[in-house]
């Protein structure tokens, strides 16, 4: 009897050291499925231009010269504003009046240009029972062109819509490769945020605060870094800006010449990302029963 009670007593300490009876009044850890979700707002960085350059007459050579010489002219243009250009400030030092000179190197307006289409033919346009078909021949060149500079950008629309068989197809607000990639790491990082936030918040109450991811599944990734422009929008205006120089015909003598230029106000782009996950939660201390597949399933959807 002695040793029957001995033995009792011992299995009732080794089962107390090892925790068993907290494990079996303890509540088992519980599965959850749940989404989480983010968004993020920022205006847009990049532009991005297109023009169409058509013609169309009687006369070939004509409309061909009309088209070419306008694709020059708007060519020339951009050219000099697609360059990386630099500049240079000369200071004193303090000491010895040595003079320093600083090389800044500052970022082209355009990040790129080119000619992205180019279409011409002829065809007969049917005339009355008097007149006989005449041929009508048409040319059209379109030119793309992607602006980090939206002031640069402001003037150039507003000298292009001065010059004829221009036309003004489209404008597009954009962000760039890096800005966009960095916003989109960004956005699933809070919606796992946002889906962690919620597990807490379901399970504090039941008493546990542990949580490990056991699936996450991304249902999708909205990337609206794409808004076409209207350049009938209010945001868009158009003003006249005068730009001081001195003229070299007289001394002292200043003239005014009136720039005239479209503010534009960036559009805003909105990136979202969503998440469906599955967690385990459990009190701590109850690691063994996650180890041994323990776990009574709990569907939430939030």
């Amino acid at each position: 009897m002695i040793a029957s009670a001995w033995v009792k007593q011992s299995i009732v300490t080794v089962l107390c050291l090892l925790g068993i009876p907290s494990y079996l009044s303890a509540p088992k850890p519980i599965s959850i499925s749940l989404d989480g979700e983010s968004s993020i707002t920022v205006p847009a960085n990049r532009a991005t231009i297109v023009l169409r350059i058509h013609s169309e007459g009687q006369n070939q050579v004509k409309v061909a010269d009309e088209v070419r010489k306008t694709a020059d002219e708007i060519i020339s243009t951009l050219r000099p504003l697609a360059q990386v250009t630099s500049q240079s400030q000369v200071s004193d030092g303090p000491i010895n009046n040595v003079t320093t000179e600083k090389i800044e190197i500052l970022e082209a307006a355009i990040v790129d240009f080119s000619v992205t289409s180019f279409r011409s033919h002829s065809y007969r346009k049917t005339g009355s029972f008097l007149t006989s078909d005449t041929p009508q021949y048409e040319a059209t060149i379109g030119i793309s062109a992607e602006f980090r500079s939206f002031d640069a950008l402001g003037i150039l629309l507003a000298q292009i819509s001065k010059i004829p068989f221009v036309t003004i197809r489209s404008l597009k607000w954009t962000l760039d490769a890096t800005t966009r990639r960095n916003l989109l790491i960004q956005c699933r990082e809070q919606a796992m945020v946002d889906a962690l936030e919620k597990v807490h918040a379901y399970v504090r109450p039941l008493g546990m605060d542990k949580v490990r991811a056991i699936r996450v599944r991304e249902t999708y990734h909205h990337n609206d870094d794409v808004v076409m422009a209207d350049l009938f929008d209010p945001r868009v205006r158009r003003q006249i800006q005068p730009d001081e120089f001195a003229s070299g015909g007289g001394e002292g003598e200043n003239d005014e010449e009136s720039v005239d230029t479209m503010k534009l106000e960036p559009r805003k782009l909105k990136i979202e990302a969503h998440l469906d996950g599955e967690f385990c939660a459990w009190k701590t201390g109850l690691e063994a029963w996650f180890r041994r597949g323990g776990v009574s399933p709990m569907q939430l959807r939030g």
